[in-house]
């Protein structure tokens, strides 16, 4: 067994100051508090809700524009008002959002958004790229970057600015879900009835692609691509791993990610992981991956129906370059929402994908699960591990509705909201996710310190069978002093006591 979290060592104690912080408990973390709510106008399940917007019908996915000022839906469905859209919405200062344009299948030269499943943002913020099911094809706007104008934010569409490859042996067939690298150099799309993933070069200023190559399941060894649902990059770009439903399984690829090579943007087959092989768990129906902001952990989550299976996994992910592992899972966590508390009296929506994604600062991890109508907030250990923090649901939609419906999340750059899509509702919603819990009078004192702070509590860490520590920061133990760094704040006893021999 290792040191506890502040060093201290089995039997015996960590060298510093003696330190002892008593207070009663404050009230738990509030998160996840709804500040805004837009339904389809042609929604007639959710009331208490803004319907004015149209084009919103079953919105799949969300995505944040690097900048943090805008965010964009975009719907898989048409209806009798308007067929499929991407929607552009602007984000105010309270994380709320106004629709500011909107770019419709079959208007203004726009004819490969039938079935929008998958939206990204180019980390440059200058273009929009979408995922079309049944088009199988990709999509690209070009986007409004300049803060004064007028159209920021606003897209627009060139002819020509999409690709469409479906069919037997297509590269986009049933395209589900799009991503761009980390370096701006490339897009990936997974084709969900093509069992694939298609690689394009990019053109940073028109942001036109380019076919490099496609993976398919099971040729040159591949694995684990049967219905590819979701993909997510490796924050240094070296990696890509897919969610993929059919084959309840997380594949993992390494990505050329040296400019200078003549495969540069390439991928090369690493592993599949799939439930209930090899340790792996949690994999059942996978359908969406995230992982932390240093790339140490991958999240992936899967679609839930009525019966008890999986919702989650949490894997640690080889960060050693110089590993012939590098890049490859181990599995930590899997999770079954029956398990915890989070689905108690709430009611969902029947089969969906359950979102996920991970807090820009690395502290929490949220989940949504549709059929049980929940959405549940995790703290992320230092290793990746979660552990259950708050869970709030849809009550017999009376309350919460959207929670209901959640398919896919997206965290503002700031850490502060969460933007929901909840397709089978058409509706979509702003979740303010800062803590709100009552400030704590903390007093610190030992031979040397004595000063009082308050902080607001954010993130639960054990340190100890009867302590522990809520901090969105950190806690360090360095002798002869201690030192508090961001939020902090101690529920019960602490004592950090000198050395003994």
């Amino acid at each position: 067994m290792g040191p506890d979290p502040l060093g201290r060592r089995p039997g015996g104690w960590v060298a510093g100051l003696v330190l002892v912080a008593t207070m009663a408990a404050p009230a738990a973390a509030g998160f996840n508090d709804l500040l805004q709510v837009i339904c389809d106008v042609d929604n007639f399940i959710v009331t208490g809700c803004d319907v004015t917007h149209d084009g919103l019908t079953f919105v799949h996915t969300v995505a944040v524009s690097p900048d943090d000022k805008h965010v964009y839906f975009c719907s898989s469905l048409g209806d009798t008002g308007q067929k499929e859209s991407l929607s552009a919405y602007g984000r105010a200062v309270d994380g709320t959002l106004t629709l500011i344009d909107q770019e419709i299948e079959d208007s203004g030269g726009v004819t490969t958004l039938r079935s929008c499943r998958g939206v990204a943002v180019s980390p440059d913020g200058k273009h929009v790229y979408t995922a079309a099911l049944s088009d199988s094809a990709v999509t690209w706007f070009q986007r409004v970057t300049s803060m004064v104008s007028p159209d920021f934010g606003k897209l627009s569409f060139t002819a020509g600015d999409a690709i469409v490859s479906g069919g037997p042996g297509g590269h986009l067939a049933g395209a589900n879900a799009v991503v761009v690298s980390p370096d701006d150099k490339h897009v990936y799309v997974a084709g969900r009835s093509g069992d694939s993933v298609a690689v394009y070069s990019r053109d940073a200023t028109t942001g036109d692609l380019t076919h490099l190559e496609t993976e398919f399941d099971g040729i040159a060894g591949v694995d684990g691509l049967d219905a590819p649902e979701d993909l997510a990059f490796s924050p240094d770009g070296k990696h890509l791993y897919v969610a993929s439903e059919n084959d309840n399984a997380v594949a993992v690829f390494a990505r050329d990610a040296n400019a200078a090579s003549a495969t540069f943007g390439r991928l090369t087959f690493l592993e599949a992981r799939f439930d209930g092989v090899a340790g792996a768990d949690g994999l059942d129906n996978a359908s969406r991956v995230a992982l932390d902001p240093s790339g140490a952990n991958v999240y992936v989550a899967g679609q839930r129906g009525s019966a008890a299976g999986d919702w989650f996994a949490v894997f640690a992910r080889n960060t050693n370059a110089g590993s012939p592992d590098f890049g490859r899972l181990t599995l930590l966590q899997s999770f079954q929402s029956t398990a915890l508390v989070v689905s108690v009296e709430c009611t969902g929506v029947g089969p969906s994908d359950s979102a996920i994604a991970v807090s820009p600062n690395g502290l929490f991890v949220a989940v949504a699960q549709p059929f049980f109508g929940a959405l549940a907030t995790f703290s992320r250990a230092a290793d990746g591990r979660l552990t259950l923090v708050e869970a709030i649901c849809d009550e017999l939609l009376l309350d919460n509705d959207d929670i209901g419906a959640i398919s896919d999340l997206a965290p503002s750059a700031d850490g502060k909201h969460l933007y929901s899509a909840g397709g089978p509702f058409s509706l979509l919603s702003v979740i303010d996710y800062e803590c709100d819990s009552p400030n704590v009078d903390l007093t610190l004192s030992s031979q040397s310190i004595s000063t009082a702070k308050s902080e607001t509590a954010c993130r639960s860490i054990t340190l100890g069978p009867d302590y522990d520590v809520l901090a969105a920061g950190s806690l360090t133990a360095t002798a002869p002093r201690i030192s508090i760094a961001s939020e902090v704040s101690f529920v019960g006893e602490a004592s950090l006591i000198n050395a003994v021999p």
